[in-house]
This record gives structure tokens, C-alpha cells and sequence, in this order.
């Protein structure tokens, strides 16, 4: 590291920049995940932007990652993490009472599509792995909404 001017130059090896052979870059963007998710604000008007962040950066990273090793499995990894929480969730979504019957209707008809997790559709510019871990991180922010509605 060396100061210039006030400046502070840091050089970066070139080796740095890109992963250590061997590395498990899929396993460190899930990681990651879960530690944006735990930090997430759980009942400000924040929450939904944060988990917005946390989901659409860890969607970024598995891209950057795919590039490297031009594999899909940071996606499926990714995919794989959102359902079990989204899993997770589930039960505490069961047993709300919303009290008026349209808006019990509606929760149920949105529980049974938490529950069914394949995409309905995707553009052609993502592979299919990627497409689902984009839709299964929508459905993982809509119950993390729900869920919080409910506290």
C-alpha cells in the first residue's frame, strides 16, 4: 500500500482478482447469502429492500461465478438455499388468520404458489438454472414479506 497525496494506491495481484483453483465459489456466494440475509432489517420499511439486495447480488455473484467456470451449479446451490428457506417459512404461513375470507383466500392461493416452485416462464438470455434461482429468490422475498407481516 503506498500514499499519495492523500490517496491511498493499494496493488492488487493479478491472482487476487480471480479464484484460487479449487476454490468453491458456488459454497462462498451461499454463504454469503445467508450471512446478507441474517443482517437484513426484520421489520422496517428497509427489509424488503434489503432482502431485494442480498438476493439480486447473490443472482450477480453466481453470474460472475458461472463466467469463471462457465457452470451452473452457483445457481443451483443458490436455487437450493431460497427453498429451504422459503421451506422454512412455510409452516409459520400456515397458521395466519388473516380474519377476512377474501384475504384468506388470497394468502392460500399465495402459499400453494410458494409451494410450487418451478418458473413459469424465462427469458431465453438465462440458462434454465439461472432462471430458477432468479425465480426461487422472488419467491423467497415474498414470503420473508409475508412472514413479517404477520409479526
Amino acid at each position: 500500500m503506498k500514499v499519495l497525496g492523500g490517496i491511498v494506491l493499494t496493488f492488487i495481484s493479478a491472482g487476487a482478482l480471480t479464484a484460487e483453483p479449487g476454490s468453491d465459489q458456488s459454497q462462498d456466494v451461499v454463504r454469503w447469502f445467508d450471512a446478507c440475509a441474517g443482517n437484513t432489517a426484520q421489520s422496517s420499511v428497509l427489509a424488503a429492500a434489503m432482502d431485494s439486495d442480498c438476493a439480486g447480488l447473490a443472482i450477480r455473484y453466481c453470474e460472475i461465478a458461472t463466467k469463471e467456470n462457465s457452470e451452473d451449479e452457483c445457481f443451483v446451490m443458490l436455487r437450493r438455499r431460497l427453498q429451504q428457506e422459503v421451506e422454512a417459512i412455510l409452516p409459520n404461513l400456515a397458521v395466519l388468520d388473516p380474519g377476512d375470507p377474501f384475504d384468506k383466500a388470497h394468502l392460500r392461493m399465495r402459499v400453494e404458489r410458494l409451494k410450487n416452485d418451478e418458473p413459469q416462464s424465462c427469458p431465453k438470455d438465462l440458462s434454465a438454472d439461472e432462471c430458477a434461482a432468479v425465480y426461487a429468490a422472488a419467491n423467497w422475498m415474498y414470503a420473508r414479506d409475508l412472514d413479517r407481516k404477520d409479526r
